[in-house]
């Protein structure tokens, strides 16, 4: 797979260690520039009866719109 990607050999191995290597000062400048909380969007997938109410209590989420996988 590495090689039909033109990725290095090891690539997929070593990636979990080498994310787990970077340090928030190694990106937090990015973060801040790139990133607004107020343009992003969490997509939950799992049982909304049971995921809806802690959701809408994390603080800066509103109130979590809830979509059923069967809706076009």
């Amino acid at each position: 797979m590495e090689y039909l990607m033109d990725f290095p050999h090891g690539y997929f191995r070593d990636f979990a260690i080498n994310i787990g290597k970077v340090q928030y000062e190694d990106i937090g400048p990015a973060i801040k520039t790139f990133f607004k909380p107020e343009n992003l969007t969490l997509t939950v997938v799992g049982d909304a009866k049971k995921l809806k109410e802690p959701l809408s209590k994390l603080p800066g989420f509103s109130a979590p719109e809830v979509k059923s996988y069967l809706e076009d």
